[in-house]
């Protein structure tokens, strides 16, 4: 496991334990930028697959 796949993992994790409707607007950003990065990595392995399978 890389350094980078344990960061992702850790930050998932944070996002995971928070509590929605009680998040400060500092905590929301935090979360919807953590999303936002989960699907950038998403999205680019699925392109890097795909790009394996041709």
């Amino acid at each position: 496991m890389n350094l980078r796949s344990i960061v992702a993992r850790q930050d998932l994790a944070a996002v995971e334990s928070l509590t929605l409707p009680e998040t400060t607007p500092d905590e929301l950003t935090y979360y919807v930028c953590a999303l936002k990065r989960s699907l950038c990595n998403l999205l680019q392995l699925i392109a890097h697959l795909e790009g394996h399978n041709r």
